[in-house]
């Protein structure tokens, strides 16, 4: 949410936002940083969070999809997770960005006839 910190420690993250030039930083970065208009625009609410807030919409046959929404009707993220030669049927009315977190695989994309990409996890 706008004028909320948040930080990463450790692991893996997916950040769904809006393109924009507004971000302010305030540290550990070698980015711009302006501490004093990060202070006065912070909102200071402290509230428990749960990591783990997706809604489950399929745990069926080696496939797991959770959904986490941003409170816009223009971002969510979707994660699929699939076990040993599982599948899953992705459809968006939009567009949609694939990532993989592990392991190969393939997608194919309707309108595209039967060509498969390959898929894998990237090298970082």
């Amino acid at each position: 949410r706008p004028d909320e910190p948040h930080a990463y420690i450790e692991g893996d993250i997916m950040e769904s936002m809006v393109s924009s030039d507004n971000v302010v930083r305030g540290g550990l970065t070698p980015k711009f940083k302006d501490t004093k208009t990060l202070v006065e625009m912070l909102k200071y609410e402290f509230k428990e969070v749960n990591p783990n807030s997706g809604i489950k919409l399929v745990d069926e046959g080696g496939a797991t999809v959770k959904e986490y929404k941003s409170g816009f009707d223009e971002f969510k993220v979707t994660h699929i997770s699939l076990q040993g030669g599982a599948a899953h049927t992705f459809h968006s009315n939009s567009a949609a960005i694939a990532m993989v977190y592990g392991g190969p695989g393939t997608c194919s994309i309707e309108g595209l006839g039967e060509q498969q990409l390959e898929v894998f996890k990237p090298y970082m």
